[in-house]
């Protein structure tokens, strides 16, 4: 018997100390289920929904729950407040809530369940519901976006994507026009007043898998632009009258960009997923200003406070694992990306960061909203070594199929403690292979294929785990036996 190790080189970087300080973390609160809805602050008050369909108001000073409302689907959106009253999408439902007490003000409950759950295990958000006037507006599973009067829950609009396909990008609103994206990878302009598609663009010519290049994501418009990432590896910026492309960027290295765009005194932010990148750009030129290279992935908006910028990060491949991941909060200097600080959390945080009052709002999938002390959190002093922060990099590993034995290769950038593990899936070490001080440059180390008993491990998937500290670096392997 004879066996081979099959990698797939997905490299995830976890860093930074997980343990909360009392100062900095100023207090949690646990809900049932994973939070992956932004969180929205008004009033003191921050609203959020989590996966069991729960939706919670928590005081934002003390993290004390207000009042809690049960939906019917999962919570995946950013809610909207408005005049009191909370909008907030549950699957192909639509709820608005009294901000004060939560008591059902209406309910638009759709039973066409179509693409409801069209939200596959690499995307973890739906898009937000706008306001103009009086009129909700709010895309859904079922290939339509909807509007409804504000006021009463009663039906005004229907409009039908191309091929009926799921609208999973966010809405946004400018000069009566309402902007949106599909599934498929097509960018809608209509015009509220006249009742009438403007244009529509189609944003890549070929799918090479089943969901590239779906608008899952934010909008932004600056000048005469509409700014926007998908499930591709394609940024692109669109004239907003008429849907032409007026430039665009391509990461040739592969990941998509995927985050929620932030424009600011004429810079694009925005972030991307196997990337690892956070980029700034000109948003009028398209021109590259700087970029800083995160740990895990992102599927959220940065945020800006004063001359900070703030990001969320988790580690989407824990996806094929059992466990919550691990997330960051990053602070970066928003003028040229260098970082500031950053603080582990305990779950995945795809969550765009929320401010109230000094306190920064996120949430996790370790079913936790934290709230960090914004002064606290950059007065910290952060020190690289301490930590075993970006002290290792994977730099090869022998190509696929490999028989008996597979090679790891990878490069300590300064004398550290490391580890070197074979781990299943859901985290267990199976084997260690090294652990100990090591001098900066490059090494390397077998696996034979054993647990630590010397026992041949089980066919099936695990992760090579090269870390020093609280810092790692992982990829994907599968281990197939061959006659």
């Amino acid at each position: 018997m004879r066996f081979s190790i099959v990698l797939i080189l997905l490299f995830i970087a976890a860093d930074c100390s997980c343990t909360e300080d009392r100062f900095i973390v100023r207090w949690t609160f646990k809900a049932n289920d994973r939070i992956l809805s932004h969180p929205a602050v008004e009033d003191r008050t921050v609203y959020f929904g989590s996966n069991d369909g729960s939706f919670h108001a928590v005081e934002a000073g003390s993290g004390q729950e207000l009042w809690r409302f049960g939906t019917r689907a999962s919570i995946r959106g950013r809610p909207l407040v408005a005049d009191g009253i909370v909008y907030v999408v549950s699957g192909n439902d639509v709820y608005a809530l009294n901000a004060m007490t939560g008591e059902q003000i209406w309910s638009d409950l759709n039973e066409d369940s179509s693409g409801a759950d069209q939200i596959d295990s690499w995307d973890y958000h739906t898009g937000a519901p706008v306001l103009d006037g009086s009129t909700l507006y709010v895309g859904l599973g079922d290939g339509y976006v909807h509007g409804i009067d504000a006021a009463s829950g009663k039906p005004t609009l229907r409009f039908a994507t191309a091929d009926t396909v799921p609208v999973r990008s966010g809405l946004l609103i400018e000069a009566a026009t309402l902007y949106f994206g599909d599934w498929n990878g097509r960018v809608y302009a209509y015009d509220l007043g006249k009742g009438v598609l403007k244009w529509t663009t189609r944003t890549y010519d070929e799918r090479p898998y089943e969901t590239f290049g779906a608008l899952t994501a934010e909008f932004a418009i600056h000048d005469d632009l509409l700014l926007f990432g998908a499930r591709n590896t394609e940024l692109m910026a669109l004239d907003k009258h008429d849907g032409s492309v007026v430039w665009s960027y391509r990461e040739e290295t592969g990941g998509w960009i995927s985050g929620d765009p932030l424009v600011e005194d004429g810079m694009l932010y925005i972030a991307g997923s196997d990337n690892h990148e956070l980029f700034a750009f000109d948003a009028a030129t398209g021109e590259k200003i700087w970029i800083y290279e995160f740990a895990y992935n992102n599927f959220s908006r940065p945020l800006i406070h004063e001359d900070v910028l703030f990001l969320t990060i988790g580690d989407a491949y824990s996806v094929w694992g059992e466990g919550n991941g691990r997330g960051y909060l990053y602070a970066l200097n928003k003028h040229d990306g260098t970082l500031l600080n950053l603080r582990g959390i305990n779950g995945n945080s795809y969550s765009s960061p929320a401010i109230s009052n000094g306190l920064l709002f996120i949430g996790s999938e370790d079913s936790t909203l934290y709230a960090f002390d914004i002064t606290e959190f950059l007065h910290e002093k952060f020190d690289p070594a301490a930590t075993g922060y970006d002290a290792i990099e994977v730099t090869d590993q022998e190509p696929a199929p490999l028989v008996v034995t597979s090679t790891i290769s990878y490069r300590v950038k300064y004398p550290a403690a490391v580890y070197v593990d074979i781990t299943t899936l859901a985290g267990s070490t199976v084997r260690r292979l090294v652990s100990g001080d090591m001098p900066a440059g490059d090494h390397e180390v077998q696996w034979d294929g054993t647990d630590d008993d010397g026992v041949t491990a089980a066919d099936g998937y695990y992760f090579v785990k090269v870390g020093s500290q609280d810092f790692y670096r992982t990829s994907f392997l599968q281990k197939a036996s061959i006659e």
